[in-house]
C-alpha cells in the first residue's frame, strides 16, 4: 500500500507541474526556474584579495562573507525602493524634496 501511495503522490506531483506549465503558457508568463544555490563570481584579483582578507578578519569563510554582503545589499536595495515609493506618493509631505546625488 505504501508503494501505491508514493506512486500516486508522484503522479500528483507531475500533474501539478503540468498544470503549472500549462497555466504559464496560457497566461504567457515565464515559468519559474529552480536555482541550485551556487554560482561563480569573477571579481578580479585585487577585490578577491580584499574580500579574502575581510573574511579572515571576521573569522568566517569567503562564502559566508559574500552571502552576508548580498543579503545586506538586497536589504538596503529594498529599503531604498520603499523610501522612494513613500517620497513619490502623491500625498507624501516629502514629495517636494529633491536629492543631490
Amino acid at each position: 500500500m505504501k508503494n501505491l501511495m508514493e506512486y500516486k503522490g508522484y503522479l500528483g506531483f507531475h500533474e501539478a507541474v503540468e498544470d503549472y506549465l500549462e497555466l504559464a503558457r496560457t497566461q504567457n508568463i515565464e515559468p519559474e526556474q529552480p536555482f541550485k544555490g551556487s554560482f561563480n563570481v569573477r571579481t578580479g584579483s585585487e577585490l578577491h584579495r580584499r574580500v579574502a582578507i575581510a573574511a579572515k578578519q571576521k573569522g568566517i569563510n569567503l562564502n559566508k562573507l559574500v552571502n552576508e554582503a548580498l543579503e545586506q545589499y538586497l536589504g538596503l536595495e529594498r529599503i531604498l525602493l520603499i523610501t522612494s515609493q513613500i517620497v513619490e506618493h502623491p500625498s507624501s509631505p516629502l514629495k517636494h524634496l529633491t536629492y543631490g546625488i
